[in-house]
């Protein structure tokens, strides 16, 4: 599931997380 909300986060490691879950 891409977030684009998550991706505007500056922590890119927690997107990366969010995409594999």
């Amino acid at each position: 599931r891409k977030i684009p909300k998550l991706k505007k986060r500056k922590c890119r490691r927690e997107d990366l997380l969010w995409v594999k879950k």
